[in-house]
């Protein structure tokens, strides 16, 4: 809980310092239009759709987060979440083998209790959140996945597999039943 949290707080003042947002930073208060937009997730979403179109990954997939954390009861932030897991991924692999970058300490945890909030209202497996986030990605990411699901009663119930080629996922499934012994592999 305590990395969500700092990695909530985190992305609120990067977000805030990338859009301008003087009532976080101490400036005079003249972001009316930076409080507008975290007030909106469709202004966040637009923000996010700009930042793609320049091909800035990184803070199109900050804006996204946003959503999801200011905004989680939201349908944006259900809507939002393949769009959202395909930017981290493209945010994630250059930064891959950086063992300090938050790409590869706190955004994974992030992404995956993001994704976990799919299994909590008991319906079907969450299919397209699952591919959104790992078909196409290693496998390592995948495995890291399934062993945070271990701890977490709401993914433990599934039995959730991938197959890969050459360390690549090219399909995620899941069942109801207990986890298998993937994260082992």
């Amino acid at each position: 809980m305590k990395t969500r949290t700092a990695a909530r707080i985190s992305v609120v003042f990067i977000a805030a310092g990338t859009l301008g947002c003087a009532a976080l930073s101490g400036a005079p208060a003249t972001s009316a239009p930076c409080a507008d937009a975290l007030r909106d997730p469709a202004k966040l979403q637009a923000l996010s759709e700009a930042a793609a179109t320049d091909q800035n990954w990184e803070l199109a997939y900050r804006y996204l987060a946003l959503i999801h954390i200011l905004h989680p009861d939201s349908e944006e932030n259900r809507e939002l979440f393949p769009a959202a897991a395909t930017l981290y991924r493209r945010s994630w692999a250059p930064h891959r083998t950086q063992l300090d970058s938050i790409w590869t300490t706190s955004e994974p945890l992030f992404l995956y209790a993001w994704l976990a909030g799919f299994f909590q209202d008991g319906r079907d497996f969450p299919q397209v959140q699952m591919d959104a986030a790992f078909v196409g990605t290693s496998y390592s990411l995948f495995r890291n996945f399934i062993r945070y699901a271990k701890d977490r009663p709401q993914l433990s119930r599934w039995s959730i597999s991938a197959k890969d080629e050459n360390g690549i996922v090219v399909s995620v499934t899941g069942s109801p039943g207990s986890l298998g012994s993937e994260a082992d592999r």
